[in-house]
C-alpha cells in the first residue's frame, strides 16, 4: 500500500479543513503514502468518476454524513475500504462507529487494514447509511440546508419551533403485502444508532443485523412528541418491536427488512441530512454487507 484517496467537503460542519490536511500529509510522509485529494461537492456522479479515477484500496471521507453518503454511494458494492475522519454538524454514523478526529488513530487504522461490511438501507434508486426520514426530521434538514449556515447550534434554533408547532402528515406503509395508513409528525429510517451529536432515538439499531428501525411517531400532541423524545434520549424506553403489534399513539420503533412508503402529504424526504425532494412513493429495503469501512 502506498497511496490512499482522501475525500474532503470543505464547508461540511463549518469548520475549515486546512490544519487537518495539513496533518494528514505529514502522517503519510512519514508512512511513505502517497496521499490523493478529492475536494467534493456532494454530487454522487462527480464523486463516482472521481473514486474510479483514483483507483485505490482506501478511500478515507473527511465531512460529515453527507459527504459520506456521496462517496459510500460509488463505494458499495466494491471491494473499495472506506474509512471515515468525521468533520460535520452531526457525524451520526462516525459516532455509531465509535470514529473521532484522530490523525493517528485513523492512519493506525489504515496500515491495519482491518474492515467490516455494513448494511445499506436502499431507498428507492439511492442508499442511506447512517438514517433517513420523511415528515418533520426532513423539514428540519430543508430548512437548515436553506439557511446557508452550518453547526448545532443552527440546527437546533430551526429545529425547535418546527417541533413545538408543525403538524401531522398522512402516510401509508405497506409490509408484507398489507398497507395501513395513518397520521404522523415523522417516519424514520436508521441504520445505525446516531442522528448525531450523541443524539439517539433508535439506541437498538446495528448496523449489520440485515434490518432497518423504522421510527414513526404517530397520532399525538407535539407535547407528546417532545416527551417521548426526552423519555427516549434519557431513558432508551421505547424498545423496537414488530409491526404486527401495529401503530400505538406517540414514538413507535420497528424492526423491518422491506418496507413500501406512500408519503401522501408530499412532505420533504432527507436522507443521511441531506434533502432529495418530496417523493410520493419511497421503497425502502435491506442490502446485506454492501459497504466495507475501516475497522
Amino acid at each position: 500500500m502506498n497511496r490512499i484517496c482522501f475525500v474532503v467537503n470543505p464547508i461540511s460542519g463549518g469548520k475549515d479543513k486546512g490544519h487537518i490536511i495539513g496533518e494528514l500529509e505529514a502522517a503519510c510522509k512519514r508512512e511513505g503514502i502517497l496521499p490523493n485529494f478529492i475536494e467534493t461537492t456532494l454530487n454522487p456522479d462527480e464523486i463516482r468518476v472521481a473514486i474510479d479515477a483514483c483507483n485505490e484500496i482506501f478511500y478515507i471521507v473527511i465531512g460529515g454524513d453527507g459527504t459520506i453518503n456521496a462517496a459510500a454511494s460509488a463505494l458499495a458494492g466494491t471491494e473499495k475500504i472506506m474509512g471515515i475522519l468525521p468533520f460535520g454538524s452531526g457525524n451520526g454514523l462516525a459516532r455509531t462507529l465509535g470514529l473521532n478526529q484522530s490523525v493517528s488513530k485513523l492512519m493506525a487504522k489504515v496500515k491495519e487494514g482491518n474492515w467490516r461490511p455494513l448494511d445499506v438501507i436502499g431507498v428507492n434508486d439511492s442508499m442511506c447509511f447512517n438514517l433517513g426520514g420523511v415528515g418533520l426530521d426532513a423539514v428540519i434538514a430543508e430548512r437548515f440546508e436553506s439557511s446557508g449556515k452550518r453547526g448545532f447550534l443552527n440546527y437546533l434554533k430551526i429545529a425547535t419551533p418546527v417541533l413545538l408547532k408543525d403538524k401531522m402528515s398522512r402516510f401509508a406503509i405497506e409490509i408484507d403485502q398489507k398497507a395501513v395508513e395513518f397520521s404522523a409528525f415523522q417516519v424514520s429510517f436508521a441504520n445505525s444508532r446516531q442522528y448525531g451529536n450523541n443524539f439517539s432515538l433508535t439506541p437498538h439499531a446495528e448496523l449489520e443485523d440485515g434490518l432497518m428501525d423504522l421510527l414513526i411517531t404517530s397520532n399525538c400532541s407535539n407535547a407528546r412528541m417532545i416527551a417521548d423524545i426526552i423519555a427516549q434520549l434519557a431513558f432508551k424506553s421505547i424498545k423496537p418491536t414488530v409491526w404486527d403489534e401495529g401503530l400505538r399513539n406517540g414514538m413507535n420503533v420497528f424492526q423491518v427488512a422491506d418496507v413500501i412508503l406512500h408519503n401522501l402529504d408530499d412532505m420533504p424526504m432527507h436522507i443521511d441530512g441531506e434533502v432529495r425532494g418530496h417523493p410520493t412513493h419511497i421503497k425502502l429495503s435491506i442490502l446485506p454487507e454492501k459497504l466495507r469501512v475501516l475497522a
